[in-house]
């Protein structure tokens, strides 16, 4: 349409690059054209000899809220390891920021939360939770993906995704049992 879009630029004279970073979402379904006049100069003062332009067009907007595509361990899982991570692999990409200990959660069976660390991996879908201790053998874990992750289109995971899962039971051997008097 003609219209400017503010936005900031910014150069990297290492590798020659110029960013420009819209100051808001652009529209969906829109055709938008990045243009470089010849008013841009090289470092001895050389106007660029042509303009440049290009054009680019936004996808359109997705309404589909995320779901869980799948999780490790599986629902139902009996004999987890102790070191065991919770993965969660979403459908689409979400939005990294709504990934955290408050939106993937892991608790034993009595309720009481597992301290972890939680990350997000936005080429594969994937957030983990990695419990910052050894998980207890013989128990029930309760992990939950609370409704609020959404997409990068603000589109929202719409129910709670819960699922469990048992470790496995201690087995001492030999070497591990006290010795008798």
């Amino acid at each position: 349409g003609g219209n400017a879009v503010a936005a900031t630029v910014t150069y990297n004279a290492a590798t020659f690059a110029a960013v420009l970073t819209p100051a808001s979402r652009l529209a969906t379904s829109t055709t938008y054209v990045v243009g470089v006049s010849t008013g841009v100069k090289d470092v001895a003062g050389n106007a660029l000899a042509v303009a440049f332009s290009s054009s680019f067009e936004t996808q359109a907007q997705d309404l589909t809220p995320p779901t869980v595509s799948s999780v490790s361990p599986v629902n139902g899982a009996a004999g987890v390891g102790l070191g065991a991570v919770v993965t969660v692999t979403f459908s689409k990409a979400v939005d990294p920021t709504t990934i955290s200990g408050s939106t993937l959660t892991l608790q034993d069976g009595g309720g009481n939360a597992v301290a972890a660390a939680v990350t997000y991996n936005s080429s594969t879908f994937t957030a983990t939770l990695t419990p910052n201790a050894l998980l207890h053998p013989d128990t029930n874990y309760i992990a939950t993906v609370k409704a609020g992750v959404t997409d990068l289109f603000g589109n929202v995971l719409a129910i709670d995704f819960v699922w469990s899962f048992t470790t496995v039971l201690t087995i001492w051997s030999d070497s591990s049992l006290p010795s008798t008097p």
